[in-house]
């Protein structure tokens, strides 16, 4: 549409291509530079597509502009330095429906909180779901804190040691919490079964340790990674399973009166 407005407009200006010439000419080129161009401009070959676009050697470089959705076309201009958002956004916003911005990096920042929102609330749900299950297994409250809450308490002193060290907690160390919240309930859970059932605990603890160090070398080797994610993944492993195999005799006897 806008081509075939353009090529009306040269039309309604017959002494267009003199005028043009003239001042080319004032600005120091040939004055036969531009002759002929009234014919090619009566002559103009129909508005360009992008299917000719396509099918010309500047493909790759208008290709990434235009996408399909369905049975719509986009065609995508890219910005960027952009200081308010909403306000480019408000001043789209009487082109109408057709024209959308998008802000990325605001909409991956929302998409991080949701998630990890969302996932916080999962794993508070999961924690209650597993206390009950172990206060359902051993029917005494006593019991049931030793074996739960090693692993909480771990997860804490990990954010705890993590923000006095100066690291700010992403969605990574989330990821390793859940880690240390599944395996470190198992440590409590052993010694608590191994006390029940009246084994020495010192092969309990004996045990539980020698698991809990082949966890902690093999997350802990992330470590040493270069991938920042799998830095903070391994970081917070590491820090959580030692903490949670310090706490679990601990909680033992705080929780059950029991020496081990």
């Amino acid at each position: 549409d806008l081509q075939n407005r353009n090529r009306e407009w040269f039309a309604s200006a017959p002494d267009l291509p003199a005028r043009l010439a003239t001042a080319f000419a004032r600005e120091g080129f040939q004055p036969t530079a531009f002759d002929g161009l009234a014919d090619r401009w009566r002559e103009a070959p129909a508005p360009l597509t992008f299917d000719d676009l396509a099918r010309s050697p500047v493909a790759d470089m208008v290709r990434p502009f235009r996408l399909r959705v369905g049975a719509q076309v986009g065609v995508l201009t890219f910005v960027s330095g952009v200081r308010d958002p909403a306000a480019l956004r408000a001043a789209l916003s009487g082109l109408g429906p057709s024209a959308v911005f998008f802000d990325q990096e605001g909409f991956l920042r929302d998409a991080h909180a949701r998630y990890r929102r969302r996932t916080l609330a999962l794993m508070v749900a999961g924690l209650v779901a597993v206390f009950a299950i172990i206060y359902a297994r051993y029917r005494d409250l006593g019991r049931a804190l030793g074996a739960f809450t090693p692993s909480v308490i771990a997860a804490l002193f990990t954010l705890g040691l993590l923000g006095l060290a100066g690291v700010e907690a992403n969605l990574m160390h989330l990821l390793g919490l859940l880690l240390v919240l599944s395996m470190g309930s198992d440590y409590g859970i052993f010694l608590t079964e191994a006390s029940d059932a009246g084994e020495t605990m010192s092969d309990a603890v004996f045990s539980v340790s020698v698991a809990c160090l082949s966890a902690i070398l093999s997350f802990g080797a992330l470590v040493f990674s270069s991938a920042p994610s799998l830095q903070a993944i391994g970081a917070t492993t590491a820090i959580g399973l030692t903490a949670g195999l310090l706490f679990a005799p601990a909680a033992q006897a705080a929780f059950t009166r029991r020496r081990p």
